[in-house]
């Protein structure tokens, strides 16, 4: 039982002394800690005072070397601008050369302009020199020149004179000028006919000029200053015919002169006196004219066809409807017994008397324009009349 009691103690002894040495084990490792902390401490504190005792004497060099840091970074910071400038020239340099740029390119243009103007009014001044000397001479001779010079001349001559121009050629070179001018005359010849297709007329020789002008020429604008207004008086004359009517009628729309006969008033009844006229018409021989230029220069000027000469042939056209109308209503009205058997006419009888009237008054107005009769101008002007009547028989 002692044994026994004393192997019991003996075993409680070594389990406590086990559990002592793990405790004192896990005890040891924060000692060992707190000791390496304690150490760390220690030296930081030591190395705190290495840090104040040698402050003051490395001071110095320590502000030194942060001057040095100092002078490289602004080294650095110049270097990394002049490679900003030099690398990046078209960010910053650009920004201030850009606008001297753009200036000094606006003040070569304002430059360009100016010498284009003062050349551009140099060469009007010379024009104008040009064309007052040019306009004095009775020819000018000018040489070698372009097509596009030569139509250039004649387009200055017709602005600055006024005038009628009349350009003459035998070329291809000379197609621009004969186009430009208000009458062009081709000669068909050894260089080809491009002057003779662009032009209003076209002559195998350049003497023919001669007899173009002052014969042809002549006939030409005394005709066309007779045709043209007598074509606007004979169609007012019947028109103004029908406006007289209208007052009658109250203006309701009542047809007054047959359709069968109006339209042949143009086409048949007043066309050939008219066509006689336009082609057979000549005023003066043709040996007076090769031979006397200064009856060309009577028809010079607007003479014979100008606003006053239309004016006159619309107020006679007018005038004349208003006789005829009101002559023809006069003498045997609208109303009246007309007829042996006691009837009175009608609105048709009435209006073909007027349309009679009318047709006979153009054909004889005609007549006193006539300065030549021939045996074309009474075969055409009896033939109207006969041919009328005719018609009007039927």
């Amino acid at each position: 039982a002692a044994n026994a009691g004393a192997d019991k103690h003996k075993k409680k002894k070594n389990k406590k002394d086990k559990k002592n040495k793990k405790t004192g084990a896990s005890a040891a490792v924060p000692g060992k800690a707190a000791t390496a902390k304690k150490t760390i401490n220690k030296k930081n504190v030591h190395d705190d005072h290495l840090h104040s005792e040698f402050y003051d004497g490395d001071h110095d060099a320590e502000h030194d070397i942060s001057s040095s840091n100092n002078g490289k970074r602004e080294e650095s910071s110049s270097t990394a601008a002049t490679a900003t400038t030099t690398t990046g020239g078209s960010v910053a340099a650009t920004a201030k050369v850009q606008p001297e740029l753009l200036r000094n390119e606006l003040t070569a243009e304002e430059a360009e302009a100016a010498a284009a103007a003062k050349e551009a009014a140099e060469l009007a001044r010379l024009r104008d020199q040009f064309f007052e000397l040019a306009m004095q001479c009775k020819s000018v001779v000018a040489c070698r020149l372009t097509p596009f010079q030569k139509a250039k001349i004649v387009e200055e001559v017709q602005t600055r004179k006024q005038a009628m121009a009349l350009a003459i050629g035998d070329g291809a070179n000379d197609e621009a000028m004969i186009l430009k001018a208000n009458v062009g005359v081709g000669i068909s010849g050894l260089e080809g006919t491009a002057a003779s297709r662009a032009s209003s007329y076209a002559i195998g020789q350049f003497r023919f000029l001669h007899t173009l002008m002052f014969v042809h020429g002549h006939w030409s604008y005394h005709r066309i200053s007779k045709l043209v207004p007598f074509i606007f008086y004979k169609a007012i004359i019947v028109v103004m015919t029908m406006f007289w009517f209208g007052f009658f009628s109250l203006f309701s729309g009542q047809q007054f002169i047959n359709d069968w006969i109006y339209l042949w008033y143009n086409v048949a009844f007043t066309a050939a006196p008219v066509m006689v006229l336009a082609v057979l018409e000549q005023n003066l021989n043709r040996d007076t004219l090769e031979n006397t230029p200064r009856a060309y220069k009577s028809i010079l000027g607007g003479r014979l066809f100008n606003r006053d000469v239309f004016v006159l042939w619309v107020g006679r056209a007018v005038l004349h409807s208003l006789l005829v109308y009101f002559f023809v209503y006069g003498e045997i009205g609208v109303n009246d017994i007309s007829q042996s058997n006691g009837q009175t006419h009608g609105i048709w009888y009435f209006s073909t008397t007027v349309y009679t009237a009318v047709v006979v008054l153009s054909t004889l107005r005609i007549c006193l324009e006539f300065v030549n009769i021939t045996y074309f101008h009474q075969f055409f002007v009896w033939a109207s009349f006969f041919g009328y009547f005719f018609v009007v028989w039927l």
